[in-house]
């Protein structure tokens, strides 16, 4: 199951393979669907995960902007366009 650890060089991601290539997968599916509507895609996450997210996504998908909630401006109007869900294998068993 995944999990945010932390060490000393900051938050980690801690997925297994099959949990870290569908999330890989469903935030390509959803930047892509972004880009055909002539959208910039940005991920929006928790200050406390927006850097291990951007670890964990930064070579499959260098063009994915990772932003926390309270870096985007109040007076920005985001448009949510989908969401990615973890699917650990409990999930998938059920």
């Amino acid at each position: 199951m995944g999990a945010l650890q932390m060490t000393t060089l900051g938050g980690v991601i801690v997925l297994n393979p099959r949990e870290r290539e569908s999330v890989i997968n469903q935030l390509r599916t959803e930047a892509e669907k972004a880009m055909v509507m002539g959208r910039q895609p940005v991920l929006l996450s928790s200050n406390p995960v927006r850097l291990p997210l951007r670890r964990l996504i930064e070579h499959e998908l260098p063009f994915l902007q990772v932003m926390a909630y309270n870096e985007v401006a109040s007076r920005v109007n985001v448009e949510i366009i989908g969401a990615v869900q973890l699917q650990t294998e409990t999930d998938v068993a059920a």
